[in-house]
């Protein structure tokens, strides 16, 4: 029952091969397949009667046939017919007349002529991009009507034939979805809506929804800003509502699909030459949801490329292209107007002391939200200077958890995103701006400097796709802001779970365990072994990616990008970087640190210890230190993934049984090197966290702050790092000190008093016992006598002061 379409003045079986080679040669077409490959004669239904996507479904089928070897298909005899057929002398397209292919096939089955027949929608998108309510051209070359339905294939054929996206829908059981009790109309318009709903569902994903005009925007906003903020602050004059709409106008984003195509065009020949590869992960998550919620997108922040790189792929992969939030520093000449017109909207930094601002911005988010657009934005709110995770930020997500709270017309949901890379351009300027100096503000002439990025390589690119968050499923249960403290961190985890272990990250973290940043590559491959062993029993929990590739090419690849060197000493081949290098590493460890914090710190535990600890004992220990590592990491961490640990390092041979009860660190010479690796890889996190303890305790000033507090650790950290190795200086950042220390007013360790001045408490005595556990005397008087030596010099500061 192959469709038949034909065009007066030509034979019937001339026009449509002819055609069908026309398309074959002009289109270059992105297929979503889904599987469609193994099912077995399938009936293809096209949304709107066109000799077009009949010719396209053919050659599509044939490319698909041709690349699946003992499953061939003569596209010849494709079963396919069309859901919505031009009638009236308008040729408007509908369902009041059902395709008589359509109609043979459904008696069939209520006959039991067939049975176990599938039904497969294919949509055809013939340009990609947001479409404008109430637009001329959108009228021109609509597809409600057959002639202008036409003309817009016509066009794509001209200009865009290699924006042509044809996606495969979910297969419907046509058998079991029929009732022979009911009439052959009945059962007709029963299949109909349903492959009507999905070919909409798969629209709303790839195309997005419609789009208001700006001044349509703009006026929505503004009237709901008059009208939501108090009486006192709506002034009712004309200037004051022209006021409220340049602000709209300022943030508002203008998709623009001329705009979309050519800096899809640059980026591609952009990121052919910069990067090996970029690659997207997890995409059947993404397109689970992505036809039913509104997505809102949440990637890390690691360069300035994260959101030109997810979009990219976003659209490679069929799906609509998310608007962007964005910081207003990116608003300058030429490069904002470019970014506005591919789906950025900006905002200012902060807002916080200007509530009609703040008024202004939450509406337009909020109507954004309405329309289902999908929103991207960064929940750690700025590029991470140290490549850790950053903590949530919580305003942007307020916005949305209110939108919901208020109803939605579509059901939300939240795309945590991990976005892996093997170089970024700016680690230069990280290593400076952690050193003290300035940032420096986005200019024009920035961009006519990174064309120099052109001559280097920055390796792979790999998107990771985590499990969406519904929002319907994890809200409702306390306040707008409970709930969105609760949903922040949810996210920050989710993305730390599906991180992507790129190879410069392990190479980072075992190299970096040498204070010479130099190791024989024999050990190195057996220490890259052991690292990668042990991550394989966590990687499916976890949802984290492993390098594929053995060790040695892992070396080999990091050598090649010129991260780390490989120097020949006699017979011997070492792998070494200098200082500079090593600063730079340090960032692409501390990408990883969360995955490895839980068995390194366990090992800390039993390495120091020259007697049997009880497995209750441990576990408890661990557990009570975690929470102070796994807050400046965002991980999530209980009991039973501890004890999960512990039986896979007992597994791996690096921590034996005295007896049933007790636990010890292994005999083993070979082994003991490699659990002692595995203790140096939290080593420098927990040697500030218990820095910032000491100095506490150890303080004679009665009154001290959270300030101060922070400053004087962060002091004795840096003379440590200088004497001893363990961290680069500039990675010292400040903002972990006012972490832990905040945090240990929030868990109670300390005290805070009226006077915003804290004192410690019998559990700060308990915390500091058990972090001793995890280092060794000679390091814990080291410790001492710096953390003294910083007390003394703060203490001469003030009497020089006060004198």
């Amino acid at each position: 029952m192959a469709s038949k379409v034909g065009v007066a003045g030509f034979p019937r079986k001339l026009r449509p091969n002819l055609l069908q080679k026309i398309v074959r040669w002009v289109v270059r077409p992105t297929v979503i397949q889904s599987g469609v490959q193994s099912l077995n004669s399938p009936i293809f239904v096209l949304h709107r009667k066109s000799a077009f996507d009949a010719a396209l479904l053919k050659n599509v089928l044939l490319d698909i046939s041709d690349n699946h070897s003992g499953n061939s298909r003569d596209t010849q005899e494709v079963n396919s017919f069309f859901l919505l057929r031009p009638t009236g002398w308008r040729r408007r397209y509908s369902m009041h007349k059902f395709s008589p292919a359509m109609v043979e096939w459904q008696e069939s089955i209520l006959a039991g002529s067939h049975s176990d027949t599938l039904v497969v929608p294919v949509a055809m998108f013939w340009g990609r991009t947001a479409q404008r309510k109430k637009f001329l051209w959108r009228d021109i070359v609509s597809e409600r009507y057959g002639p202008s339905f036409s003309l817009r294939r016509i066009l794509t054929l001209l200009f865009s034939r290699s924006d042509v996206l044809v996606e495969f829908g979910a297969p419907i059981d046509w058998s079991s979805q029929s009732n022979r009790s009911k009439s052959l109309n009945w059962n007709l318009r029963h299949i109909a809506i349903q492959l009507r709903r999905q070919f909409k569902e798969i629209r709303h994903a790839s195309l997005g929804p419609d789009l208001y005009r700006l001044e349509e925007t703009v006026e929505r906003v503004v009237n709901e800003v008059v009208t939501t903020l108090p009486a006192d602050r709506t002034p009712a004059s004309k200037s004051y509502r022209q006021t409220l709409k340049r602000e709209v106008r300022k943030m508002a984003t203008r998709m623009s699909y001329p705009a979309v195509m050519f800096v899809r065009t640059i980026l591609r020949w952009y990121f052919k030459r910069v990067y090996d590869g970029l690659v997207m992960l997890g995409r059947d998550r993404l397109e689970s949801v992505a036809k039913t919620h509104t997505l809102i997108y949440a990637p890390n922040h690691r360069s300035q490329t994260d959101y030109l790189v997810l979009s990219y792929l976003l659209f490679q992969h069929g799906f609509a292209i998310p608007q962007i939030a964005s910081g207003d520093n990116l608003d300058i000449p030429v490069v904002g107007p470019i970014l506005r017109r591919c789906g950025a909207f900006f905002m200012r930094r902060s807002f916080r002391d200007d509530p009609v601002y703040e008024s202004v911005f939450e509406s337009y988010l909020r109507l954004c939200v309405e329309q289902g657009s999908s929103i991207e934005f960064f929940v750690e709110g700025g590029r991470s200077r140290t490549g850790l995770l950053l903590p949530p930020r919580f305003g942007l997500l307020s916005m949305i958890v209110a939108s919901r709270e208020k109803g939605l017309p579509r059901p939300v949901a939240v795309v945590p995103t991990y976005i892996s890379y093997e170089s970024v351009p700016e680690t230069n300027a990280y290593v400076n701006e952690l050193s003290g100096k300035p940032k420096s503000p986005e200019k024009l002439s920035d961009v006519v400097l990174s064309l120099r990025l052109l001559r280097s390589k920055f390796g792979r690119v790999t998107v990771h796709i985590a499990k969406p968050i519904k929002l319907d499923n994890f809200v409702g249960q306390g306040s707008v802001k409970e709930e969105t403290e609760r949903l922040g961190y949810a996210i920050t985890h989710a993305i730390n779970n599906a991180v992507v272990i790129a190879p410069i990250n392990l190479v980072a973290l075992v190299l970096l365990t040498s204070p010479t940043y130099c190791i024989d590559e024999v050990s190195f491959i057996e220490q890259l072994k052991s690292v990668l062993g042990l991550l394989q029993t966590e990687a499916n929990r976890l949802d984290l990616v492993l390098p594929i590739d053995e060790p040695q090419a892992l070396i080999d690849r990091c050598v090649r990008l010129g991260l780390v060197r490989r120097e020949l000493d006699g017979a011997d081949a070492l792998i070494t970087c200098d200082r500079a290098s090593a600063e730079k590493l340090t960032w692409f460890r501390n990408n990883i640190l969360h995955v490895v914090a839980i068995p390194s710190l366990t090992a800390a535990l039993l390495l120091n210890r020259e007697s049997p600890i009880e497995i209750r004992e441990l576990t408890q220990t661990a557990n009570f230190l975690l929470p102070f590592v796994s807050q400046q990491l965002s991980f999530g961490s209980n009991l039973r993934t501890i004890r999960r640990w512990i039986t896979h390092l007992e597994k791996e041979g690096l921590i034996e049984r005295a007896n049933d009860s007790q636990l010890v660190a292994t005999r083993s010479a070979e082994k003991r090197l490699e659990l002692r690796l595995l203790s140096r890889f939290a080593t420098p996190m927990l040697n500030r966290f218990y820095i910032v303890l000491l100095t506490l305790l150890r303080t004679e000033d009665s009154s001290i702050t959270v300030q101060s507090l922070s400053g004087r650790a962060r002091r004795s950290s840096q003379l440590l790092a200088r004497i001893q190795g363990d961290e680069f200086p500039p990675f010292i950042d400040r903002q972990f000190f006012d972490n832990v220390s905040t945090m240990m007013v929030a868990m109670g360790v300390v005290d805070l008093r009226d006077d915003r001045q804290i004192v410690p408490n019998e559990l700060a005595e308990t915390v500091l016992a058990q972090a001793e556990s995890v280092f060794s005397i000679d390091y814990r008087l080291l410790v001492e006598h710096y953390v003294d030596h910083v007390s003394r010099e703060v203490a001469v500061s003030d009497n020089s002061g006060d004198s």
